[in-house]
């Protein structure tokens, strides 16, 4: 969903009238009947030229904007926490009225050239309305144009998630080592994306099981913090990550070096379950360097809200992708 940018209304004035001028030479007639004729002739060409650029580029931008409504729930819910939905579709209905609007002054200017562009004088004058209605036509679209812009860089800001594959959330605090388990789960770092509902940046990686990419996502900003701090474009988007999540992996740190002591990582795991309603994974991290009596504090909490609590660790392998696997294709029973 990549979105071009429009022009402001100077720049998009002086493209199409630009175009129109080199489209349209000037011309010289043996006579001066033939030479009016093909003057009017000239004058009508720009005016279609000008028209039409102009037209072809305002209807183009709101034809590539994609319907909101058609939408699929994620992508949807996302745009409706990206953008300014009834600001946006305003500014596309000023830029089609405007399309129709110039239209409307090319039909009504040539049809004054041909009646009573007789002479070189009239033939300028009309010239010179058309032009002159034209430029105060598009000049009020500034802040549409404004609008349309803003809209379109959040959208193609937008990460580049497949809506389509099994996707595992990571949550937990800050520093419990979240990007670590991304990247033991997918074998590489993640690719890091901007999105602007945060300041943060999304992780995302990918592995295959099944003949099909697993997408694990990381969502710094939003998902590691409780609710009453989040925003309303934060929780909206939120709202749209839960269209996508078939597990979530909460990631604690038993140590408490993350800042964060057990009980509060236990509160926000809590709080992520009641949200989102599936099946969570908690993964004791840092099992390598936590001690014995850690680990069991973390995991007396954890189970008590998980439906599943691993350790992971520095070579400590708590088999958490063949986990993720099992949840997501589970064995058909046979039955006897």
């Amino acid at each position: 969903m990549r979105l071009n940018f429009l022009p402001k209304p100077k720049e998009l004035l002086d493209i199409a009238f630009s175009k129109a001028r080199k489209e349209s030479p000037e011309v010289n007639a043996h006579n001066e009947r033939e030479q009016i004729r093909l003057e009017r002739a000239r004058r009508i060409s720009q005016m279609e030229n000008a028209a039409e650029t102009l037209g072809e580029k305002l209807e183009k931008a709101v034809k590539d904007f994609p319907s909101v409504d058609n939408l699929p729930a994620f992508q949807k819910d996302l745009l409706e926490a990206t953008i300014e939905i009834e600001k946006t579709k305003k500014a596309l209905a000023q830029l089609s009225i405007t399309a129709k609007i110039i239209r409307k002054i090319q039909k009504e200017e040539i049809k004054k050239m041909r009646m009573f562009g007789k002479h070189e004088r009239k033939i300028s004058e009309i010239t010179r309305g058309f032009f002159g209605r034209v430029s105060s036509t598009v000049k009020r679209l500034e802040k549409s144009i404004e609008q349309y812009n803003e809209t379109a860089r959040r959208m193609n800001e937008l990460p580049n998630i497949k809506a389509e594959a099994p996707t595992v959330i990571l949550a937990g605090f800050p520093n419990t080592g979240k990007t670590t388990i991304l990247e033991r789960l997918t074998g590489s770092k993640a690719k890091i994306a901007s999105y602007p509902f945060t300041t943060q940046k999304l992780q995302i990686g990918y592995f295959e099981a099944k003949y099909q990419d697993i997408q694990i996502i990381d969502t710094p900003g939003l998902l590691d913090r409780p609710f009453e701090e989040r925003n309303p474009i934060e929780k909206k988007a939120i709202a749209a990550i839960k269209h996508l999540a078939k597990i979530i992996v909460f990631v604690i740190d038993p140590t408490e070096q993350c800042g964060y002591n057990v009980e509060e990582q236990a509160s926000l795991m809590q709080e992520t379950k009641k949200q989102f309603g599936l099946y969570i994974i908690a993964v004791l991290n840092k099992a390598d360097i936590a001690s014995k009596e850690q680990i069991e504090e973390a995991k007396k909490l954890a189970e008590k809200i998980a439906d599943e609590t691993l350790a992971e660790g520095e070579k400590i392998s708590s088999g958490l992708k063949e986990k993720i696997i099992e949840k997501l294709f589970p064995k058909k029973k046979i039955d006897s």
